[in-house]
């Protein structure tokens, strides 16, 4: 009876052992994909920040959309 409760927590032991094994191992693998995947991010925001500067620097002169509109012309025409 001895025997096999040894043998039955020898056997568990080993299990937990490999079973720590594979979580640090899976563990590591998606780490290494984080830091990847940040990599990509920091691309995606620089380019998100170059194509957001595009648009700001194409935006309308708003002082010139307000006399536009306290004048009634838009775009050198006049409103009808």
């Amino acid at each position: 009876m001895t025997t096999y409760v040894i043998i039955g927590v020898a056997g568990l032991a080993i299990v937990a052992i490999v079973g720590l094994l594979a979580y640090q191992l899976r563990r590591s693998s998606i780490n290494e994909g984080k830091a990847a995947t940040t990599a990509d991010v920091a691309q995606r925001e620089a380019e998100f920040a170059h194509e957001t500067g595009k648009i700001v620097a194409q935006r309308p002169d708003v002082e010139q959309l307000i006399s536009d509109l306290e004048t009634g012309t838009f775009g050198g025409r006049t409103a009808q």
